[in-house]
């Protein structure tokens, strides 16, 4: 088989799986949009987000600290650590006073 018909071969087929995700899929999503709008609303659920969230930021802030990143990387990621932090600062304050 040449590389022309191998490529033509695998485009199709990757085509052919899109459709059957996209047709499988898209009713199930359809139907999950009325849950998707409480959760939005639930403060429970944006607590849990964060609890996910704040800790795999750090790892990936913390791990990428190398000596060759450039000034505005290393900014960039301080300004993005320092609005998660405040971010769930700001969480725990509503949560902890009882504020809705």
């Amino acid at each position: 088989m040449n590389t022309k018909t191998a490529a033509l071969d695998f485009s199709a087929i990757s085509l052919s799986a899109l459709c059957l995700i996209h047709c499988l899929a898209l009713p199930l999503l359809a139907a999950g949009l009325p849950v998707i709008g409480v959760l939005s609303q639930a403060e429970w659920f944006h607590q849990l987000l964060v609890l996910l969230a704040l800790p795999v930021t750090v790892l990936a802030i913390g791990g990428s600290v190398q000596s060759d990143l450039s000034v505005g990387v290393r900014v960039g990621e301080s300004v993005g650590e320092a609005t998660a932090w405040s971010g769930a600062s700001a969480l725990a304050l509503k949560v902890g006073t009882g504020d809705r």
